[in-house]
C-alpha cells in the first residue's frame, strides 16, 4: 500500500479530483469530461485505492488534508497551484 507521501495522481485523476472538490456528482463529471459515468466511477475507485479511502467523504477529507484546497471562489489548488 502507498503511504500519503507516495501517492501520485494521473492527469485524468487530477481532473476528477478538481470536479469532486467543486461538488460535482459522477454524472456531472462525466458530462464535463465527455466520458461515461461508469468510467468516472472507475477513476474514483482507483482514487479510493490510492488514498486508502472507502467513500467520497473520506476521499474529500483525505484530499483536503493533503495539499488540496478550494478557495472562496471555487478555485481548486494543489500545493498552491490552481488546477
Amino acid at each position: 500500500m502507498e503511504t500519503q507521501n507516495e501517492v501520485h495522481f494521473t492527469p485524468r485523476e487530477m481532473e476528477i479530483i478538481k470536479l469532486l472538490l467543486k461538488r460535482n456528482y459522477r454524472k456531472q463529471i462525466g458530462k464535463e469530461l465527455n466520458i461515461a459515468t461508469g468510467t468516472v466511477s472507475n477513476h474514483i475507485k482507483h482514487l479510493y485505492e490510492k488514498t486508502e479511502t472507502h467513500c467520497i467523504s473520506e476521499l474529500i477529507l483525505y484530499l483536503l488534508d493533503n495539499n488540496f484546497a478550494v478557495d472562496k471562489d471555487g478555485n481548486v489548488t494543489y500545493k498552491g497551484t490552481i488546477l
